[in-house]
């Protein structure tokens, strides 16, 4: 409303989240009255086009997060954090929230993978509410001692560098950078369908797995797979790096700067 009545320069929205609850206000009639004529950016192409349709929005197109794919790469030669977790094992990193991130669905496929009885640990690097929580689930499985509870990191990625694979089983995403930090270092990526965005970085079999949602049996199988196929782990492994060049910051900007020249 602010910028819709008092600025008078040209604004541009971004819509960072599938989920409409955290993009957008209670009420449709409201947010089309807003948005419908004003210059807006999906971060995913299924943000564009579910918030197009449900709002009859006019100018809204995708243009995908950057990744700042050297400075990535650069942090994650930091030897002295490269050295805080011993391998092998398998990475979630992010927030510890389980209402968003259903992490309680990582801890069941961990459990009823073969990962445990191959001495594969599963490392849970982050920080949020559910901390507790989730460790106590952990206990409830009978895994606590092959899973990882350690805190947030400023810099991550030596450790995402050095895990086997990166797993993410969110219940909805925006367009999910953990997915392109993973594959920038090359380690491949599990991930469930969620809305949005891992569909439009991963290709299936290709750079990492992409999983059925909310299916246990699915997710545990798709990591028996990583560790048991060595032919398609090496075939993901092998393309991580180059699949995510087209979300490189130069890529990126130069569609940001297409965008500003027409407005």
């Amino acid at each position: 409303i602010i910028t819709k009545f008092i600025y008078k320069t040209p604004t541009i929205y971004v819509i960072h989240s599938f989920e409409k609850n955290i993009t957008f206000n209670a009420y449709k009639w409201l947010n089309t009255w807003l948005y419908k004529n004003k210059t807006m950016v999906g971060v995913s192409s299924d943000i564009t086009n579910h918030f197009k349709k449900l709002y009859g929005l006019n100018n809204v197109s995708t243009i995908h997060n950057a990744l700042d794919i050297e400075t990535v790469n650069k942090e994650a030669l930091d030897l002295e954090i490269y050295n805080t977790v011993e391998d092998p094992y398998v990475i979630y990193f992010g927030r510890i929230d389980n209402l968003s991130k259903n992490l309680k669905l990582l801890l069941e496929a961990y459990k009823n993978s073969k990962l445990p009885s191959n001495g594969i640990k599963l490392l849970i690097l982050g920080s949020g509410p559910d901390s507790d929580e989730l460790k106590d689930f952990a206990n409830e499985l009978e895994i606590s001692n092959q899973v990882i509870f350690k805190n947030q990191l400023k810099n991550p990625f030596p450790l995402v560098k050095k895990a086997l694979f990166t797993i993410l089983t969110s219940h909805f995403e925006g367009f999910p950078l953990v997915l392109l930090e993973s594959l920038s270092l090359g380690t491949p990526v599990i991930s469930v369908d969620s809305k949005s965005g891992p569909d439009e970085i991963i290709n299936h079999e290709q750079n990492g797995l992409l999983i059925e949602n909310y299916n246990v049996k699915a997710l545990s199988e798709a990591m028996n797979s990583f560790i048991f196929d060595k032919e398609l782990y090496a075939t993901c492994k092998d393309n991580a790096k180059g699949s995510v060049q087209q979300f490189s910051m130069d890529e990126i900007a130069k569609k940001w700067q297409s965008l500003l020249n027409e407005i």
